[in-house]
């Protein structure tokens, strides 16, 4: 989640001449276009998540606001160190849960797990009327816990020229051994330089759809994103549904503030 700078469209004539320029087009170097390795530790943003539930006939149930603070700590050459803290509000009670640390490395991988990158070539990728030229990463990102080992495989298209850099990411799920599936996610950017209001300015930003799909059900996700803040992500909309694809729960998320470093004027 973050980003920095405005994005340069690079149009092609052609499919037929993409694959000849995208490594000289491409430019991606993950420790520099990560949505939080492009800014300097200090760096921070604040969200509020809005959610409800709802029961078996449909009717809404529980609701619950959710506002978290996250921090850029550290940054280096394979991943960040956030710390995020968050207070839910739900049934007129709120709730603090503790600060933590995670470590959050450049292809996705979390506290404790290894990530395995191979180059998977180039390609392009086409957005509205717009072919991108893409370099290709495939991502083999392994969770080792006791508790639930599994293996997450990702084919991952960035550019470091046209914001949000990745620009798709479809990831399979499986069991340490590759032979039950768990899930499936498939995100995409689908509109790039579009004006959106962010806080108190019009900023530039894409739009980012997400397909989650389990045994359980789907999540469907719309998230703008914006490469002026921190973590990149300013809004979204997400509605899940059971297996029957009956909605169970949709939530709103909005940036509520961000700083950057030691020039904001405000603090988390």
């Amino acid at each position: 989640m973050k980003i920095l700078c405005l994005p340069l469209i690079v149009l092609f004539a052609g499919a037929a001449v993409v694959p000849s320029f995208c490594l000289a087009q491409t430019g991606y170097e993950p420790g520099r276009h990560d949505s939080w390795a492009r800014f300097e530790p200090g760096a921070w943003q604040r969200v509020r998540a809005e959610a409800e539930t709802f029961d078996e006939a449909g009717k809404p149930g529980v609701r619950s606001t959710t506002t978290t603070t996250t921090t850029l700590e550290s940054v280096d050459a394979r991943r960040v160190t956030l710390r995020t803290s968050a207070k839910v509000e739900m049934a007129g009670k709120e709730f603090d849960s503790p600060p933590r640390l995670i470590k959050k490395g450049y292809y996705g991988e979390m506290n404790g797990e290894t990530a395995t990158i191979a180059d998977a070539g180039t390609g392009s990728i086409t957005i509205g009327e717009q072919r991108i030229a893409c370099h290709i990463r495939r991502a083999t990102i392994e969770d080792h816990a006791d508790s639930a080992p599994s293996k997450r495989v990702s084919t991952v298209y960035f550019s470091g020229r046209v914001a949000p850099f990745e620009l798709r990411r479809e990831t399979v799920c499986t069991d340490r051994e590759g032979k039950k599936l768990l899930y499936r996610t498939d995100a995409k950017v689908i509109a790039i330089n579009l004006p959106y209001q962010v806080l108190t300015e019009l900023r530039t930003v894409s739009f980012i759809r997400t397909v989650h799909t389990s045994p359980k059900g789907k999540t469907i996700t719309v998230e703008a994103q914006s490469p002026d803040v921190p973590g990149g992500v300013v809004a979204h909309w997400s509605r899940e549904m059971d297996e029957t694809g009956r909605v169970i729960r949709r939530s709103v998320l909005e940036l509520v503030d961000y700083g950057i470093a030691e020039s904001s004027t405000s603090s988390p």
